[in-house]
């Protein structure tokens, strides 16, 4: 909103968060607050094929694949520069994927790795 700025989450990252509906916590800033900011980068497969899960809907986890199989396993273009893409259901079992996080804003530090359970993308 115009002069007013936050952050919004699907959980309760801290203390410092609101609850403002059932899926979401918001944590208000000031035009001054510093943030730790980090890169967060999700590599898997799916049924062989590498992928990126690049977030969430309510059907499941919306993911890309830059793989020439991917037409074939049912991924889209929504436009001619969009990877092709596909929402695959949360419980998939042919889904497998690790989320990576690492430090952004020219801190330097190397990444690591967190299990998928940790980092929730699906529904609460």
């Amino acid at each position: 909103m115009p002069g007013k700025w936050w952050i919004s989450s699907n959980d309760p990252v801290d203390e410092s968060f609101t609850r403002t509906g059932r899926r979401t916590f918001v944590r208000r800033l000031a035009h001054d607050d510093v943030l730790d900011c980090y890169d967060l980068s999700r590599p898997g497969t799916y049924r062989g094929m590498p992928v990126e899960v690049s977030s969430s809907e309510p059907g499941g986890y919306v993911v890309t694949a830059r793989d020439p199989k991917a037409a074939a396993e049912g991924f889209k273009r929504a436009d001619h520069r969009s990877p092709p893409a596909k929402v695959i259901a949360f419980d998939d079992p042919q889904l497998r994927f690790t989320t990576e996080v690492s430090a952004g804003h020219g801190r330097r530090s190397g990444r690591r790795r967190v299990p998928a359970a940790q980092v929730r993308l699906g529904p609460t």
